[in-house]
């Protein structure tokens, strides 16, 4: 097939600088480990394993576009062995719940991320996934509040591969705060994700004890001052017209930030919404690569690079538009550049990289171009649950909190009243049901076992736990798009649209091709443990290792 040429922006590799790897004992005992006679640290002789999950990647959104793909997509897609049945097995889709899923190989239910937020009902306040549970943790490093990723129950694939061999190198950069620190797990050297406030990446001291010497211009600089290989980030945005996407005026995409090329990039939600967010990303991964010598030795590094301008992209533009083309023929150009990278800095070590590709989440398509789409009032609909709660209890304020789709009926006032909360969850869940708009309703009850054939259930029910989700659990009509912005779209429900993801892992002896088995997201930690060879992680998972043609990857029992 024809294709134009990638778009590239790095041009020459970036200088290496010293990063420290872990503390002189262990690297003591690894150097003697080293030493003994027919001795190899774990990592099956792959010096370095990049993970690339690209935020609101819905399947076949690259395979529609192959023909104008020439860079690291195109080589992921000729290249590597691609599922395309995988999908998100739980109804969370959203940004947390599905990078930690990626990451531990567990559902939501297990992990304990169940949606961006949640609710405390101890605390009577909202919960950021990706935050510190305990409230006098230390700030981040510029100032912010505290991201740990504290509340993620389970080891990752990062910190099997610590444990396995501490002298193995973890690091995990994302544009947002939740991405990065629930893809690294709790023993990985760095973690950074930007500030759009402070206008450079941070990190926690929980995470790592400093941020690296090298990386100033990250942690300090302007990021519109930065510039890598002489490239400096634009001003504005522009682009040709593209065959294979909308027109660029389209009256359902958001005009916050212009409709049409070029858009003007004057402020931190500017840049996030544009491929440039996703260019100073790729241009830290990079650093990291240098400065830490990645894949360097024999000991087996994991660099995990959540992209996060897509999903920005498609929640004010959606999939389809000029500016959703445009942000993923730039991506394919800057990853064919970071992949080169990466096998020259394996070769270094003698062997070759593995690369997987994923996401956290699909999304609606913008709902006026969608045959039976519509927008569904966020505002109104919060008033008919308050209405239906008081049809089914009484007068009073029942509702503590709505946070997705968990509704938390108030405990404290249902005791005062001498109502029991399962009682009060049954008669409230069952006028809610009544309800336009409202597809299902959920209460613990409904999701304490699993039904026989029932799939949706199945699914809400690997998305939830009693100790953080709502007394009930509200499930929108398909193809409804839950907003107050009669522009752009999103995700977030159980339908196949939000759940269905690209998965594909490329590397030596792995055979390309398509394969027919199925899979789901929690599938691929596992995969890649057993491709490493790596022990067994702490607890089972809900994920198992995936048949790699030409790689053996026998599965850990669960």
């Amino acid at each position: 097939m024809t294709r134009v040429p990638a778009i590239r922006v790095f041009q020459q590799p970036a200088s290496r600088l010293a990063l420290p790897r872990a503390g002189g004992a262990i690297l003591l005992l690894t150097a003697l480990a080293a030493c003994v006679p027919g001795s190899r640290p774990p990592g099956a002789g792959v010096p370095l394993v990049v993970i690339v999950i690209v935020d609101q990647l819905g399947s076949g959104m690259l395979e529609a576009i192959q023909p104008q793909l020439a860079g690291g997509f195109a080589r992921f897609l000729d290249d590597g062995l691609r599922f395309p049945q995988c999908e998100h097995d739980h109804a969370s889709s959203v940004t947390g719940p599905g990078h930690a899923t990626l990451a531990t190989g567990m559902h939501p239910s297990r992990h304990g991320i169940i949606w961006n937020e949640w609710h405390d009902r101890a605390r009577r306040k909202d919960v950021s996934s990706p935050s510190a549970p305990q409230e006098d943790s230390t700030a981040n490093f510029d100032g912010s509040a505290a991201v740990t990723g504290g509340y993620m129950q389970g080891e990752t694939l990062g910190d099997l591969l610590k444990r396995a061999d501490p002298n193995s190198q973890v690091f995990a950069v994302s544009l947002k705060d939740r991405s990065a620190a629930l893809s690294a797990g709790r023993h990985a050297d760095g973690v950074f994700w930007f500030n759009a406030r402070s206008g450079g990446f941070t990190s926690n001291p929980a995470l790592m004890p400093r941020l690296p010497g090298w990386g100033r211009e990250f942690w300090e600089g302007d990021p519109f001052e930065m510039s890598f290989a002489g490239v400096r980030l634009p001003r504005a945005w522009a682009y040709p017209i593209r065959p294979g996407a909308r027109p660029d005026d389209d009256p359902f995409e958001s005009d916050a930030l212009s409709r049409v090329s070029p858009h003007p990039i004057a402020s931190a939600r500017a840049l996030r919404a544009s491929p440039w967010a996703d260019w100073l990303t790729l241009m830290l991964a990079r650093q990291i690569m240098a400065s830490g010598h990645l894949g360097a030795d024999a000991h087996t590094d994991l660099l995990v690079i959540a992209l996060s301008a897509t999903d920005y992209i498609g929640h004010e533009y959606g999939p389809g538009s000029q500016e959703h083309l445009d942000q993923l023929m730039r991506l394919d150009g800057w990853l064919e550049e970071l992949m080169e990278a990466a096998d020259a800095a394996a070769a270094g070590g003698g062997g070759r990289a593995i690369f997987a590709l994923a996401s956290d989440h699909g999304v609606l398509p913008l709902p006026e171009r969608v045959a039976g789409g519509r927008r569904i009032d966020e505002g109104d609909l919060e008033r008919r649950l308050r209405a239906a709660a008081v049809r089914a209890l009484g007068e009073g304020d029942w509702i503590q909190a709505i946070v997705g789709p968990h509704l938390y009926l108030d405990h404290g006032k249902l005791e005062q009243a001498g109502i029991s909360i399962a009682a009060a969850a049954r008669r409230v869940r069952d006028e809610i049901a009544r309800l336009a708009d409202v597809a299902r309703v959920y209460d613990a009850a409904d999701l304490a076992t699993q039904v026989p054939g029932d799939e949706h259930q199945r699914l809400q029910r690997n998305a939830w736990r009693p100790d953080r989700g709502g007394d009930l659990v509200i499930q929108e009509c398909e193809l409804c798009l839950l907003t107050d912005d009669p522009t752009g779209t999103s995700h977030g429900t159980v339908y196949a649209y939000d759940r269905r993801v690209p998965l594909i892992i490329m590397g030596e002896r792995i055979a390309a091709g398509e394969s027919a088995q199925p899979c789901r997201t929690v599938d691929l930690a596992p995969t890649l443990a057993a491709v490493l060879a790596l022990p067994r992680f702490e607890s089972p998972r809900d994920g198992r290792a995936l048949t790699l043609r030409g790689v053996d990857t026998p599965d850990q029992p669960k």
